[in-house]
């Protein structure tokens, strides 16, 4: 400091505001902005040029080739029923699986029922008691004591944008075997005009493309009556239906169980279990509280849900 005078100091204090000011206005009218924008562009540009250079020709014929051969696989798998079986597959045991963390998690004793329990009693009645009890906690959806319903909700999170993607890849499939512009479809729309032009007596336009193999008609009918059923327990998966008092008669199909009922199910199918193993052991169980009209009617959808079916081709199933 001593071998620089005041002069110079203020001149390098006057540099800095300058400079200070010229960023804060380039700031404000963008220049900084397009500097930036420019510079990472560039530095894209000169990444892949530098990577394009040492990949050749062959290579990238061979990516293109394994692309293609890929979405052909998969389109194959969709219209051939592989895809929604998979999905189906995977949507029934990621239930089993979360229902028995759940039920772990409020102490339930999953192993107190032996599997041949009409012909072997339980080593201790006291936890089939403890387990009926816990169970019909888990469905008293009013009270919600363990968060049934967060469990549904989280379920219906995981699952749902999988059969969206389904639902929108379907969807795309029916189009271009239909000759149908992609955005304009719809399933309604879809059905009219699979109907129109596969019926019995409508006319077909021989030599194009929609005179086409029964086999391809039957794909498509099948695909129509997947994405049907999935966008139907789409819309009846709502909180209000598994909270419903009011007639859920009319909101429950036996042929048509959305999410929700099948997570609900599998503990109904817990608390018939455990009854049943105290009627048979223990000459009987407690008086129950008057059942509300929805669980009647899960009881009956619990009964009849192994004929529930995403379509001919492949059972939705039963979670357990």
């Amino acid at each position: 400091l001593k071998g620089i005078s005041f002069d110079h100091l203020a001149s390098y204090a006057a540099a800095a505001i300058k400079q200070k000011e010229s960023f804060k206005t380039q700031l404000l009218d963008g220049t900084i902005k397009r500097q930036m924008s420019d510079w990472w562009l560039q530095l894209i540009r000169e990444r892949q040029r530098e990577f394009l250079k040492g990949i050749s020709f062959d290579h990238l014929a061979s990516y293109a080739a394994a692309a293609i051969k890929q979405k052909e696989s998969f389109k194959t798998q969709l219209l051939d029923g592989t895809i929604k079986r998979q999905m189906s597959d995977w949507w029934l045991q990621l239930i089993r699986e979360r229902q028995r963390e759940f039920l772990k998690g409020i102490s339930f004793d999953l192993d107190a029922v032996p599997k041949d329990y009409l012909e072997t009693p339980p080593q201790s009645l006291e936890a089939v008691r403890r387990n009926l009890k816990l169970i019909q906690e888990v469905l008293n959806l009013d009270e919600d004591k363990h968060h049934t319903q967060r469990l549904i909700n989280a379920l219906k999170d995981e699952i749902y944008p999988r059969i969206d993607e389904f639902i929108a890849n379907a969807s795309s499939a029916v189009s271009d075997l239909l000759g149908l512009h992609e955005k304009r479809f719809s399933l309604k729309y879809g059905q009219m005009m699979f109907k129109a032009r596969y019926s019995t007596g409508s006319r077909r336009t021989s030599g194009s493309h929609l005179h086409q193999s029964e086999e391809t008609q039957q794909t498509i009918r099948t695909l129509l009556q997947d994405l049907e059923y999935l966008i139907r327990i789409r819309s009846l998966d709502t909180d209000d239906l598994v909270r419903s008092a009011e007639g859920p008669s009319k909101q429950l199909s036996l042929d048509c169980v959305p999410i929700s009922g099948l997570v609900m199910s599998g503990f109904f199918r817990q608390e018939n279990m455990l009854r049943t193993v105290l009627e048979r052991w223990a000459g009987g169980v407690p008086k129950k509280k008057k059942q509300n009209h929805f669980r009647a009617r899960a009881r009956e959808l619990t009964r009849s849900i192994s004929t529930a079916s995403l379509s001919r081709r492949g059972s939705q199933g039963d979670p357990d």
